[in-house]
């Protein structure tokens, strides 16, 4: 930690992004050194204005939960929307999240949040994945799809989510989505 610290440092000074982040990492978890938000913040703002993807995120969980700063939802929204706009997968997914809950001060929007779940399901995020197969199952910001559902809902599963497994086993037995297939919903059931 203490060579990792040296060396984040020296390459922060010199203006490089990710060090800058990881950094400030290290400041807000207190890796080899004692927590200091503020401190953290400001590292994260200056790898924010280098476009980096996982400072924006940072930061809007910061402005979020009033880490290092005060509370300030509209900021938050800001940078997790930044992140998530310049691909960073933990961005996507809170994004999708925002809109799903109707948080930070926005309205539910259903087809929002199914666009976001999907840009994060896209690059693996298991639960955007598994998000999608329930919305699909239920028609949430999109028709009901059994093929769609089962899609996302194998996705997560592969991947370790014994709820999706579950929720394939439960489609394949009851029959409703998609024809009924005992045979694959006992297979799913493990």
């Amino acid at each position: 930690w203490a060579k990792a610290f040296m060396y984040y440092e020296q390459a922060a000074a010199a203006g490089h992004p990710d060090a800058l982040n990881n950094l400030a990492d290290m400041y807000l978890n207190g890796e080899h050194v004692k927590v200091d938000e503020i401190k953290a913040l400001e590292l994260f703002q200056q790898a924010a204005s280098l476009e980096v993807p996982e400072a924006m995120f940072t930061l809007g969980m910061m402005h979020e939960q009033g880490l290092g700063t005060t509370l300030n939802f509209e900021k938050a929204l800001y940078y997790y929307k930044e992140a998530a706009l310049r691909g960073d997968v933990e961005a996507e997914y809170r994004m999708g999240s925002i809109y799903y809950e109707g948080l930070l001060g926005e309205a539910v929007n259903f087809t929002c949040a199914f666009e976001w779940f999907e840009k994060a399901a896209n690059q693996l995020h298991v639960d955007a994945q598994f998000n999608l197969g329930y919305m699909n199952m239920n028609g949430i910001g999109c028709l009901v799809d059994g093929e769609r559902a089962l899609f996302y809902f194998k996705q997560a599963a592969l991947q370790g989510d014994e709820s999706a497994a579950e929720l394939i086993a439960d489609i394949y037995e009851d029959g409703t989505l998609v024809e009924q297939n005992l045979e694959k919903s006992k297979k799913w059931r493990g």
